[in-house]
């Protein structure tokens, strides 16, 4: 839930300031991201026999580029919940 906050807290920040260089047509492209990877537990069953999965990791992507300039700016946050087999 943190990782939900800061990321829209940055969106927030960078998008007034978007908007305000594509007045100037210098503008900035802002890509996001946010996906879910699941980790299988390669050749284990449950007592069920399905399938179980080992980690689950949540993963956020925002890259801002201007094709005026050179600069750029790439970021990755990824958050992971694995599994403590007792």
């Amino acid at each position: 839930m943190e990782y939900f906050k800061g990321l829209i807290l940055s969106t927030a920040i960078i998008l007034p300031t978007t908007a305000f260089s594509q007045a100037s047509n210098d503008y900035w492209h802002v890509d996001t991201d946010v996906y879910v990877e699941v980790e299988e537990y390669q050749g284990q069953r449950d007592s069920f026999n399905n399938k179980v999965f080992d980690k689950v990791s949540m993963v956020g992507k925002l890259a801002l580029t201007n094709p005026q300039s050179l600069w750029g700016f790439y970021f990755e946050h990824r958050e992971s919940l694995k599994k403590l087999w007792a």
